[in-house]
């Protein structure tokens, strides 16, 4: 399947959400995305749920998301440019297993 700059950002949003270990963590997500960001922070997502996405695309990717969303407590903030420091916060943040904060692009 082709892919765009969307599908990108909304699945390594998703990637992230779910390499988390437990479910109810509370996350927040910084992203460069308005598309993914306003999609959940304004409601639309769940507008286009409730009309079984229809003539949206990114369907499967957005019921993935919802699946891993439902899991935990998450926030989003949208930044408009993510730093090399934001990933490497990330992977230390992962690696000592501690309250995370996802940064994703």
């Amino acid at each position: 399947k082709l892919t765009t700059n969307n599908r990108m950002e909304l699945l390594s949003v998703i990637v992230a959400l779910e390499a988390l270990k437990n479910d109810g963590e509370y996350v927040t997500i910084y992203s460069d995305s308005q598309y993914v960001v306003h999609a959940v922070e304004k409601k639309w997502l769940f507008g286009w749920e409730k009309k079984n996405f229809n003539k949206r695309i990114n369907k499967d990717l957005w019921l993935r998301f919802l699946k891993v969303f439902r899991k935990h407590h998450v926030k989003f903030h949208w930044s408009g440019q993510i730093s090399l420091f934001t990933f490497k916060t990330l992977n230390a943040a992962f690696e000592i297993n501690k309250k995370i904060h996802c940064f994703c692009e």
